[in-house]
């Protein structure tokens, strides 16, 4: 009639009980006998399941309560004297308070353990993480300083066509038509503004356009075209 409390099943209840048992039997036959390497065990098992402490000294609480009982009634049949009985109760206390510390001290050794590792783990990530952020920062500098001076002028726009920067000499030739471009004018819909030639003096259709062929995944390069930037009268 053992009771089950919210984890401990009367199966697992019954696991460890055997190697507890034998370590009473023979602290009752006047044996050297400790339950420690018992003990240990069970705390072992019970971190892998999921236990927590509370669960554990409950478990063994309950084994108390059941050999305590059982001795009892025992007694009562065969007609134990006292001394006996104390002297039996005395052995169960001592191999269960013995089993209850060495479980809950192995339980929190595992649970301190695991603790430890998942935390160097999650410091390591952190690490690989900050090195990965400090060289992608790294390298976005370098990108900003080469694309700031470069002799010729460099726009470069989102996967939706729309300029996101531009370095010195972009804006040289783009702020005089219109110094608020960047996050708002879109290659996919230039205004009149932006008269685009071939070198020939035809027109540039707009979807051969090189930013327009890049942004379909396409490698353009040595494309050339004329922009007539007609505020400025100039090309």
């Amino acid at each position: 009639d053992v009771p089950e409390s919210e984890r401990l099943s009367y199966g697992e209840f019954l696991d460890h009980v055997p190697a507890l048992l034998d370590r009473l039997a023979e602290r009752l036959r006047g044996k050297p006998s400790d339950a420690v390497a018992a003990g240990k065990e069970h705390g072992k098992h019970r971190w892998r399941q999921g236990y927590n402490i509370g669960e554990i000294v409950n478990e063994f609480a309950h084994l108390r309560t059941a050999l305590c009982r059982s001795t009892l009634e025992y007694a009562r049949e065969i007609r134990w004297d006292l001394s006996r009985l104390e002297s039996t109760y005395e052995a169960i206390d001592q191999i269960l308070s013995e089993a209850t510390a060495e479980s809950v001290g192995q339980f929190q050794d595992d649970s301190r353990a695991e603790t430890r590792t998942a935390l160097a783990e999650i410091k390591g990530r952190q690490r690989a993480a900050e090195a990965a952020s400090a060289l992608a920062r790294s390298e976005q500098t370098k990108l900003r300083t080469i694309h700031r001076t470069l002799p010729a002028a460099v726009w470069v726009v989102d996967a939706d066509g729309t300029i996101i920067g531009a370095n010195d000499e972009a804006d040289r030739i783009h702020v005089s038509l219109d110094p608020h471009y960047i996050g708002r004018a879109n290659v996919h819909d230039l205004g009149p503004e932006y008269r685009i030639f071939r070198p020939d003096g035809t027109d540039f259709p707009h979807d051969e356009l090189p930013l327009c062929r890049a942004l379909r995944g396409e490698t353009v390069f040595q494309e050339e075209l004329s922009w007539e930037i007609r505020d400025e009268s100039r090309t």
